[in-house]
């Protein structure tokens, strides 16, 4: 969600009772910005990812939201539990957005960005995020592409560029994996090991990261 920032964010109360007196440690922050394309389509629209790793002494469960503020112009994205994204890297959990966006869908403002840690307790960290940006934007001919065959057991990937990610979603849009890829034929059916991919997946996203843009490009959903 984004809208005006009230005053009372600048400064967040710590009113609200939790379970215990330790703040979140804010580890890291991993932002990106992403241009993405549906198939079929001319039209560029730009999201923003923002994920945090955080360690409470309270418990995982005591962190509460995530904002990410504007404050040269008064704005913020919030990001509660039971509506963030939840990733798990190397042994680290990672909560946020990866689909923050302006309401016509053009980049955000460039800039610095707050990213602040609540958790029930009222308790906070912070940390910092930079947009930069983006003299040129993306056209629709530089975003990858995929071609099936006709049983949807094997992909063609066309992309600009040699590394490529292949992101699996189910019909609730819950990610079943990503792997990387390079152009030329997919076997679907060899991916995920015995976790039946091939059987189970609604749709596909295709992305990489543009070093020529200073950002991912995503094109999908391309539907089984």
């Amino acid at each position: 969600m984004k809208i005006k920032l009230p005053a009372a964010i600048l400064v967040l109360s710590a009113a609200v009772l939790g379970c215990g007196n330790h703040p979140p440690e804010l580890t890291q922050v991993y932002s990106q910005v992403n241009f993405v394309k549906a198939p079929e389509k001319d039209f560029v629209s730009c999201e923003f990812t923002v994920l945090v790793s955080v360690d409470d002494e309270d418990g995982e469960e005591d962190v509460d939201s995530v904002y990410i503020i504007n404050d040269d112009r008064q704005l913020y994205w919030s990001v509660e539990r039971g509506r963030w994204n939840e990733r798990n890297n190397r042994g680290m959990k990672w909560y946020g957005s990866q689909r923050l966006s302006e309401p016509d869908g053009s980049p955000p403002l460039p800039g610095e960005y707050r990213v602040l840690v609540n958790d029930r307790a009222g308790e906070q960290a912070e940390n910092n995020v930079f947009i930069p940006f983006f003299k040129d934007l993306p056209k629709p001919e530089d975003f990858p592409k995929i071609v099936f065959n006709d049983n949807k057991t094997l992909l063609i990937i066309e992309s600009p560029e040699s590394r490529n990610v292949i992101s699996f979603y189910d019909d609730k849009g819950k990610l079943l994996g990503a792997f990387t890829a390079t152009q030329g034929a997919v076997n679907i059916g060899s991916l995920g090991g015995n976790s039946n991919i091939a059987d189970k997946y609604s749709s596909v996203n295709i992305s990489f990261y543009s070093n020529r843009y200073g950002a991912g490009l995503i094109s999908g959903p391309w539907i089984r």
